[in-house]
């Protein structure tokens, strides 16, 4: 609808959809779009269900 309701990707800070859900070493988590997916899991990022 509107571009300023997105969350942005935590790695490239692209408001994009969709939006997969990782968790860091800390458990927080981290919202990131599927371009950079593949970052994420080289980084170890594990992902959320």
């Amino acid at each position: 609808m509107f571009g300023f309701f997105k969350k942005p990707c935590a790695i490239c800070k692209r408001k994009i959809s969709p939006l997969l859900k990782y968790r860091n070493d800390r458990n927080d988590v981290l919202n990131v779009c599927v371009a950079c997916s593949e970052y994420a899991e080289r980084r170890a990022y594990r992902k959320v269900k």
